[in-house]
């Protein structure tokens, strides 16, 4: 599965190719697989962080009119862009995250999920730096 998150302005995103990688266009990180299961789980974890239990609750949606074989966008949602923003734990998150049986089953390292980890931050500062949103694209 491929995997992209980027951030857009709702304008922005109006423009969207979703047949095609939005990295070309876009601030993004080329995150193979780390799709929407793993995603709440990083949600899960930075709920106990900062002691949201509400972050818990994975509330990504659907943008578009998505093909039932893909590609899709998800949101990322706002509260969950602006914890990784601000994130200071982010080696701890890193290593909790490569511990969740979504990675396992996967066979992410430490080193791979440390790096998604650190490139979604920055990705999530320049989004609220900006004014713009995240977003998840999914490809099989």
């Amino acid at each position: 599965m491929l995997t992209d998150y980027f951030i857009a302005s709702p304008t922005e995103l109006q423009t969207l190719r979703m047949q095609t990688s939005p990295a070309d266009r876009f601030p993004a990180v080329r995150a193979k697989s780390a799709d929407t299961v793993k995603l709440a789980a990083l949600q899960r974890i930075l709920a106990a962080v900062v002691g949201d239990p509400l972050l818990a609750t994975p509330k990504s949606r659907v943008v578009g009119e998505p093909a039932s074989e893909g590609p899709w966008v998800f949101a990322v949602p706002a509260a969950l862009t602006d914890v990784l923003a601000r994130l200071n734990e982010v080696a701890q998150t890193a290593a909790q995250w490569a511990e969740t049986q979504e990675w396992r089953l996967n066979q992410g390292s430490r080193e791979l999920v440390a790096n998604v980890v650190t490139e979604l931050q920055a990705l999530a500062q320049s989004a609220r730096a900006n004014g713009r949103e995240m977003f998840l694209w999914m490809s099989l």
